[in-house]
């Protein structure tokens, strides 16, 4: 199950209004909501559950949220975007969900002053927004289990430091998304 929730309701008519905070892995700020992440390991999906804007505690969850494939591992506000790393993709969600790119994100990541975002993938580093990125492909490092970086500003430069440690992920991070169908069936027990 994805959330545990309880209900609240209206005083006047006592009708479902929203539910509480869902139980995630990750949570993140977007503009003036909170937004937490649930990965539901039997589709290998992650709902984005986003909560009604300027009420951090109210989620409506049958209306506000968007499906991912994978397992996210990056989750950040940024300019007028909120970036969405995944083990499979990286994602922008601005009006609508965009995917930036093929391959996933490593882990955390670091913002500057002017709120560009640096993380780490398995190409290498790469910047937000505007999406680009910055490790030439013949010297991209190898991805291990857990990335932590820092940012160091330094002689008029800024120099992104990235620490890896544990084992070495030898599997790619780029496998291709195949869902799964949804099927539904009538009341007469048809499926359609």
């Amino acid at each position: 199950m994805l959330f545990r929730s309880r209900l609240k309701y209206s005083a006047t008519d006592r009708t479902a209004l929203y539910f509480s905070r869902p139980d995630g892995e990750f949570v993140a700020a977007r503009r003036n909501q909170v937004a937490i992440a649930a990965y539901d390991s039997a589709t290998d999906r992650t709902a984005l559950y986003f909560s009604r804007p300027d009420y951090p505690h109210e989620f409506r969850l049958e209306q506000d949220y968007v499906m991912v494939a994978g397992r996210v591992r990056l989750l950040a506000g940024a300019q007028d975007y909120f970036l969405i790393g995944t083990d499979r993709a990286l994602y922008a969600l601005g009006e609508s969900l965009a995917t930036l790119a093929d391959y996933g994100a490593s882990g955390p990541h670091v913002a500057d002053e002017r709120g560009t975002l640096y993380f780490l993938t398995p190409r290498g580093l790469c910047r937000a927004f505007p999406f680009e990125p910055m490790t030439e492909p013949a010297h991209v490092p190898e991805t291990r289990e857990t990335v932590l970086l820092g940012l160091l500003p330094w002689s008029g430069s800024a120099y992104c430091i990235a620490h890896q440690t544990g084992e070495t992920r030898t599997a790619p991070q780029s496998v291709p998304y195949l869902p799964k169908p949804i099927i539904a069936v009538h009341a007469n027990g048809i499926p359609i």
